[in-house]
């Protein structure tokens, strides 16, 4: 785990930006309009967070996300049952993001009767 922090702290505030965009499922014309930059200098970012991170596919760099997410913010003491409440917290969180940047023409009222 040591070694995947590590290679975070690596990434520049920009790359991270990029890595925290890319993992909630927009792709790379998007991040580019939520960041003012441009879809190319989305794709160099996105190569260097994935040599950095030594990802090999957008699933694996989703996955280092989600246990950096998860040790952040669970220390070793919390129980089973917290644990599990926060990954679901998260997990709702991310898709609620990825549907809201995905699908921009459903409203919200729509969107928020899905998690009813």
């Amino acid at each position: 785990m040591r070694e995947l922090r590590d290679r975070y702290a690596s990434l520049t505030p920009r790359e991270r930006e990029v890595m925290g965009l890319v993992v909630s499922g927009l792709l790379n014309k998007q991040v580019g309009g939520e960041l003012g930059i441009s879809e190319i200098t989305v794709k160099a970012h996105r190569g260097q967070v994935m040599q950095k991170m030594k990802a090999n596919s957008v699933a694996d760099l989703v996955k280092m996300a989600e246990r950096l997410q998860h040790s952040a913010a669970t220390p070793e003491n919390v129980r089973l049952e917290e644990r599990t409440r926060i990954a679901q917290e998260l997990h709702d969180t991310l898709l609620q993001t990825f549907l809201s940047a995905s699908m921009p023409a459903i409203s919200a009222k729509s969107r928020s009767s899905i998690w009813e």
